[in-house]
């Protein structure tokens, strides 16, 4: 039974792999696999059969592992062939661009492809991730039909001059098992749903599987498209039609952006050194001499590198190195002065341009406070250049009730708080206590203000002893 479920889980789903990788798997299903080879795939590389992506962070770079066939979650599949579920994957990759301590994402890819069930959403996940953090995919073995998929979805593909890349397509296989001695098998289809069960023998059924694949096909040239930014057509001719490429080849079709090792990428993304492209190994020539009457000779090999020629430069001609390098240095320290002096610059009108916006906020939040009777400090203020709005709003409310009660000791003092010919009340005469008005006052300010008039308190004390407001 579990044989029957394996081989029928293969055939019913759509794949993005290799076709020997997927005849292997056909061929576990069905117990084909010569004696030991299952003991083989269980030990490979020393992890593990159920493999998870888990998040290694190293100077600050998070480094998950995509290895084995890729399925949607993690199943038999991944008890035989080893494998890595796009499920865990994801959880793994927003783990990594959650962590503060991650400055970059390397996807590590030895895959050669798997089940395309989920596989664009997870592509998708990482194109829009590699918005938030630098995210690269670097490929050390395999990134094949699906791992390519996602591969190509990171910023950056970086490949291993050894390594294997492609196979841009999908596929659907089925195999035709002979019928079993004395089983018998019924099948009820629906009236109306005759495409359920076509017979993929029959030119309809292939055709209807062809569809689909082809329909498949279409969304993952056009993801590869998009990902690496180029056009459909060089996408059909140049990517390998189906086909995979090794190393430099799938740099130079384009398929890759460059050739690199994964300790140095990790270097590099850590900003423990700059980004030195691997050069393409070329087959080691006689080294070679320039001699002529007119030239200075000069060992080197053939295809050297700058830092050889330099190297040889060095060794062979010392003062004529020790020169270059002088004026190297020179050109060097002009570069940088030019540098400086543009900078300088370039910082002085950001400043400007920062100081006046800042003082114009200031300035617009100083006369935010302004109020009646208090024009000239608030114009005072915004002058200063150096009030800001909640400092100015304070000092006109101390100035504000400094106002009140002024107001207030003055009016207690002039003769209209000493009333004649009125009834005096018991203990003396009747006058105004400033306590009081100060209270009205205040309580006229807040009704006003209740019905959206402002009014300043010495207004409101005018108010009520009968002066206009």
């Amino acid at each position: 039974m579990k044989k029957l479920m394996a081989l029928q889980f293969l055939a019913s789903q759509a794949w993005a792999l290799p076709p020997t990788m997927l005849a292997d798997m056909e061929a576990i299903a069905r117990r084909e696999l010569k004696a030991g080879s299952l003991e083989a795939l269980a030990t490979q590389d020393g992890e593990g059969l159920k493999s998870v992506p888990a998040v290694e962070l190293r100077d600050g770079v998070a480094l998950i592992k995509v290895r084995g066939v890729v399925s949607r979650y993690a199943s038999w599949m991944h008890d035989i062939c080893g494998g890595t579920s796009t499920e865990a994957l994801a959880k793994s990759l927003s783990a990594s661009i959650e962590d503060p301590k991650a400055r970059a994402v390397v996807l590590w890819f030895d895959s050669p492809g798997g089940q395309v069930n989920g596989l664009n959403e997870m592509a998708e996940m990482i194109y829009q991730a590699r918005g938030r953090k630098k995210i690269v995919a670097y490929v050390g073995g395999q990134a094949c039909s699906a791992a390519y998929w996602m591969a190509s979805a990171c910023a950056e593909v970086v490949i291993d001059a050894t390594a294997e890349l492609g196979s841009v397509g999908t596929v659907a296989g089925f195999r035709i098992l002979p019928p079993v001695e004395g089983e018998q098998r019924i099948e009820v289809v629906s009236s109306n749903a005759p495409n359920k069960r076509l017979d993929p023998t029959s030119e309809d059924g292939q055709a209807a599987v062809q569809t689909i694949v082809d329909d498949l096909e279409t969304v993952f040239i056009d993801a590869v498209t998009r990902n690496m930014g180029v056009g459909r057509d060089k996408v059909l001719a140049d990517f390998g039609r189906g086909g995979t490429f090794i190393g430099a080849k799938a740099v130079k079709q384009g398929m890759a952006h460059r050739l690199g090792s994964l300790e140095g990428l990790i270097a590099e993304l850590s900003g423990r050194q700059s980004s030195r492209p691997i050069q393409p190994l070329k087959a080691s020539t006689a080294a070679k001499t320039n001699v002529g009457a007119n030239h200075m000779p000069l060992t080197i090999a053939e295809g050297a590198t700058a830092a050889a020629v330099a190297d040889a430069l060095k060794a062979q001609h010392p003062d004529a190195f020790a020169a270059i390098a002088a004026t190297g240095a020179a050109d060097m320290a002009t570069a940088v002065e030019a540098a400086r002096v543009t900078g300088h610059a370039a910082g002085k009108a950001e400043g400007e341009i920062a100081g006046r916006t800042a003082e114009t906020a200031r300035v617009t939040a100083v006369f935010a406070n302004s109020l009646p009777g208090h024009e000239k400090l608030i114009q005072a203020l915004a002058l200063d250049g150096t009030t800001s709005g909640p400092e100015a709003a304070a000092q006109i409310i101390a100035a504000e009730k400094k106002g009140g009660a002024d107001y207030l000791h003055d009016a207690a003092k002039t003769e209209a708080n000493k009333v004649k010919g009125g009834a005096e009340p018991q203990g003396g005469k009747s006058t105004v206590d400033p306590k009081t008005l100060a209270a009205e006052a205040r309580t006229l300010v807040d009704s006003e203000a209740a019905k959206g008039n402002k009014i300043t308190i010495s207004a409101a004390v005018r108010m009520i002893q009968g002066g206009k407001a």
